[in-house]
């Protein structure tokens, strides 16, 4: 019975590294660390498509490093972020990954219809294409209440993949884009017009 038991044990213990956990977030959310959630899939290839990584879910895994530091890669990797957002919960939130030297990343929020259209962030991008004027890769997103959500990211980079992913309200990230910005000598009418329109966006 004693042997029986220790091997449930460790049964148990291997699947839970496999098995990743859904981000709530709530009315008391401010700003959300998404790495305890998110799940990833190396795509060798670089070929295959949102919808066809989103059919092969079994195949993600939480990373290996325990931070946000994923290594050099030359291949396409994807990052599945479950979410679940509380009844109470606002709609309008910002994504973002604070790591300056990310080449390219394509920002999806799956829905019933299928994978949607992408939103493109990373430095590749001229700055006036970015999708809000931060001095992070940031985007707006909208989840709404009382559901769970998937947000799925297609990375690629010539540099090292570090991904702090990080959702927050609008309101905490227009602060800390303030600071940001305050820090590396911004005019206050550019931390302004970023705030501003963090608010409108997000």
């Amino acid at each position: 019975m004693l042997l029986r038991i220790c091997a449930a044990v460790l049964c148990a213990l291997a699947v839970a590294p496999a098995m990743a956990a859904t981000l709530l977030l709530d009315a008391r959310t401010a700003e959300a660390d998404a790495r305890p959630a998110v799940r990833m899939y190396t795509d060798a290839g670089g070929r295959a498509s949102a919808q066809e990584v989103l059919a092969r879910r079994a195949e993600f895994v939480p990373p290996s490093s325990p931070r946000a530091n994923l290594g050099l890669r030359s291949e396409a990797v994807w990052l599945l972020v479950p979410l679940r957002i509380d009844a109470q919960a606002p709609r309008r939130w910002v994504l973002s990954v604070d790591y300056a030297s990310i080449d390219r990343i394509d920002v999806y929020l799956p829905s019933a219809q299928g994978a949607g259209e992408p939103v493109p962030l990373g430095r590749a991008l001229p700055f006036s294409a970015h999708p809000l004027p931060s001095a992070v890769h940031a985007a707006p997103i909208e989840l709404e209440p009382g559901r769970e959500h998937e947000l799925l990211m297609r990375v690629t980079t010539r540099s090292t993949m570090v991904l702090p992913v990080t959702i927050s309200t609008v309101e905490a990230f227009a602060a800390a884009e303030s600071r940001r910005q305050f820090l590396q000598g911004w005019p206050p009418a550019r931390c302004c017009a970023c705030c501003c329109t963090a608010s409108r966006n997000g």
